[in-house]
């Protein structure tokens, strides 16, 4: 078989045997769990900065690629969103008018900041994942790429709580 041949014939079992090899590689990464988050977590920690590079020299391919992903996967996206609110809002205590005001200055001040080349989001320090609520006591602004880095770290050790520590608003 040539070299053309041989490609020819792997695109077509990949198309007909399209659901078997997606049932393959969901058992795959089942059994694998582990062993893929260690590779990826230390193929981003060898990467960091070429990944950042990546990130800001292509956001304009990026917005669009994820507005176009919003489109496609719609119904996913809704099903996400509300578990998150439902998350949120089960773990929202009652908040005075004081703090709700402070959360409404947190998003305030994450939108003056979108105005400029970095992207921000309000960040909840210790994730709802990880039993976190969402009060101002619990919340800041940071740059999206750290938060993304961020992501649901809890605990944090010392020298995370530097690096992750955002514009915060002081209780009184």
């Amino acid at each position: 078989m040539t070299k053309e041949e041989t490609k020819e014939y792997q695109i077509q079992y990949r198309i007909e045997n399209k659901d078997k090899r997606k049932e393959y590689c969901k058992q795959y990464y089942n059994d694998n769990k582990e062993h893929i988050k260690e590779y990826y977590k230390q193929y981003y920690n060898d990467n960091k900065e070429h990944i950042k590079k990546y990130y800001n020299d292509n956001k304009e391919h990026i917005k669009k690629y994820q507005i176009q992903y919003r489109i496609d996967n719609h119904e996913l996206r809704a099903a996400n969103s509300a578990k998150y609110r439902a998350l949120m809002k089960s773990q929202t205590p009652e908040l005075t008018k004081e703090e709700q005001h402070k959360i409404k200055l947190l998003y305030e001040i994450r939108d003056l900041l979108n105005r400029d080349d970095i992207d921000f989001n309000v960040d909840h320090i210790r994730p709802l994942s990880q039993g976190g609520l969402h009060h101002p006591n619990n919340l800041q602004v940071l740059p999206v790429w750290l938060n993304f880095e961020k992501k649901n770290k809890w605990p944090l050790i010392p020298a995370e709580h530097i690096k992750y520590r955002g514009i915060r608003i002081k209780g009184e």
